[in-house]
């Protein structure tokens, strides 16, 4: 997520949060506690943009205090807002988080709903919550930060606004909204003559990330070629954002098999990382390049590079659950079913709240989530492998324990639909249909095998949960092909019923 202050440079899911310093003036150097409040905060900044958090976090302390003694409001709410970008920047997403309602509270009663605080505090507020997966509250804050921008002339803060809202969508799995947003963002930098041209790239960038997702590659390697030219031409020494840009181009490439210029675009990235001795972020590209291995069926290659990812994350990161997800996959194909699972109970640790998850046949209960995409994706995996288990060691145990992952996955399903409302079509007709029919067919499977109605029922019951947001498109496709649109026993039980 860019942000209108001081953010570090960050890759999230395909996501940039690249920083741009605020221009404050720097503090008088007259006497008295307002001045040295004021001081505080410069050097906070100055320690924000030169990567030295622990010490920007230290100084936007010691300013907050002075500034409250003072009662400086103004310079209060820009040291709370240094502090936030300081926990942020060390990572400290849950804490930053926790004190976000006693903050709140209290900018409300010292500071005009117009003060310059607001528009920054809604922006780190949204930025933290998207760490956290938490795309609800990041929304909340991101259309917050909308409609402060849009009651000033600051149009480029409203244009870094709507590109965060359009990622959160894009996060949360609604990328027609993700969409909307973004090319919003697009107008009102477009609309700007003095646009810094790097704007404009992450801009691109985000638009190619949403086409991405909506499975259209050549317009996803479009965007990100344009945001390459851009940043060849005005911005080569923002070397986050090439990389990032050399990312998007490796994902396009590798979705159409094109897998030479793909391993082409994340080498390029992993030279900048190496040439400018740029630790920062690097886990993002092991993983982009463990992805790419294991399209390409290299499994050695890219397990040693999802390892390394594995490696240095946290194990509350978001991308710690989807790298973690490829481990399990990557094991799968080199037949540790085993070792599969228990990588993807690691995953689903990473995305819910906590539970038994060193016994694999144990799931997550289905509270409100908002990392919801990845939660599902996780359990649908999950009850492939065991399934596969199931196959291959003559286990009816492990067939019970996939279809009841898959009841988890279907619960899932249900507390999206109630979440997004609209929504975005193509996710339900590409992602949520094919799990809904594979619950339907294992369900039928259990009747087949052990007789008992209660199974028939379960299939009857996800055929209909299905019907109002999944299949429409299909059913229609397979009544003008006089074929049934469910499994032919739930079409029985369907007539039966009416």
């Amino acid at each position: 997520m860019k942000t209108s202050y001081f953010w570090p440079a960050m890759l999230v899911l395909g996501v940039v949060l690249c920083g741009q310093s605020p221009q404050y003036p720097l503090a008088e150097t007259t006497a008295g506690p307002h001045a040295e409040a004021a001081g505080w905060c410069d050097k906070s900044d100055q320690f924000s943009g030169t990567g030295a958090y622990d010490s920007a976090l230290v100084y936007a302390q010691k300013a907050a205090g002075l500034a409250e003694k003072a009662k400086d409001w103004p310079t209060w709410g820009r040291a709370q807002n240094n502090i936030l970008g300081a926990c942020y920047g060390l990572g400290q997403f849950a804490k930053a988080a926790a004190t976000f309602s006693t903050l709140e509270q209290k900018a409300r009663a010292v500071l005009p709903d117009d003060d310059t605080f607001w528009g920054g505090y809604y922006n780190a507020a949204g930025a933290i919550y998207n760490m956290l997966g938490n795309y609800e509250a990041a929304l909340k804050y991101g259309l917050q930060e909308i409609v402060f921008f849009e009651k000033t002339d600051k149009r480029t803060d409203l244009a870094i606004a709507s590109n965060n809202v359009g990622a959160y969508y894009r996060g949360r799995g609604d990328f027609d909204r993700a969409l909307e947003y973004t090319q919003s963002a697009l107008r009102h930098f477009l609309f700007v003559p003095e646009t810094d041209p790097a704007d404009l790239a992450w801009t691109y960038g985000n638009l190619s990330k949403i086409w991405y997702r909506k499975k259209d590659y050549p317009q996803a390697a479009a965007f990100a070629e344009k945001a390459l030219g851009i940043l060849e031409k005005h911005s080569p020494g923002d070397h986050l954002l090439m990389i990032q840009t050399y990312v998007d181009l490796a994902n396009a490439c590798i979705e159409v098999k094109s897998y030479k210029k793909a391993e082409d675009y994340l080498k390029k990235a992993l030279r900048i990382h190496a040439d400018n001795k740029l630790d920062e972020q690097i886990e993002f590209t092991w993983y982009d390049m463990g992805y790419l291995y294991e399209m390409m069926e290299r499994y050695p290659e890219a397990t040693e590079y999802m390892r390394r990812s594995v490696g240095r994350l946290s194990p509350r990161h978001l991308l710690f659950g989807k790298a973690c997800r490829h481990m399990a996959l990557l094991s799968q194909h080199q037949g540790d079913l085993h070792g599969a699972l228990n990588w993807q109970q690691q995953a689903l640790r990473a995305v819910t709240d906590s539970f038994p998850y060193r016994d694999v046949l144990a799931n997550p209960a289905v509270q409100r989530v908002s990392a919801y995409t990845d939660f599902l994706f996780c359990l649908s995996e999950k009850a492939e492998t065991l399934q596969l288990l199931a196959r291959k060691e003559s286990s009816p145990a492990y067939l019970e324990a996939s279809l009841a992952t898959l009841d988890v996955a279907a619960g899932v399903l249900d507390s999206m639909r109630a979440e997004y409302q609209e929504g975005s079509q193509q996710f339900w007709n590409q992602e949520a249909r094919p799990i809904m029919e594979r619950a339907i067919e294992l369900a039928i499977q259990m009747h087949q095998n052990t007789g008992k109605t209660r199974y028939l029922d379960q299939a009857f019951r996800y055929a209909e949960k299905a019907k109002p947001s999944c299949w429409p498109r299909r059913s229609a496709n397979l009544r003008t092909n006089n074929g049934p649109a469910f499994p032919t026993p739930c079409c029985k039980r369907e007539a039966t019923k009416n």
